[in-house]
């Protein structure tokens, strides 16, 4: 029931194709549901929340209420559960990158 995943450090949402989204990877074949996926500012501030959605489609575009965030280090949360129910739960920081 292992479901590797990983998120990158740093994104660019520059729109030029390339890291334009942070968003979760998981392995290549496997299910997992993304229960829930936080972003906060470095004051703590909620910038991006999903809950129960799909990790393939699930990402922040660098955004605050349609407004471009600034750059910088925000701090994320990711519950993941695989298609055996087990939870992981990962906690770190990404860089925003303008």
């Amino acid at each position: 029931g292992n479901c590797p995943f990983y998120l990158p450090a740093a994104f660019s949402p520059n729109s030029d194709g390339i890291n334009d989204v942070f968003r979760v990877f998981t392995a290549t074949g496997t299910t997992s549901k993304l229960r829930s996926f936080t972003i906060h500012n470095r004051w703590g501030g909620l910038v991006f929340g999903a809950t129960d959605a799909d990790p393939e489609t699930t990402a922040w575009d660098g955004k605050v209420k349609g407004q471009p965030a600034a750059s910088g280090l925000y701090l994320y949360q990711v519950t993941l559960e695989d298609e055996e129910g087990q939870v992981q739960v990962r906690r770190g920081s990404v860089i925003l990158v303008r």
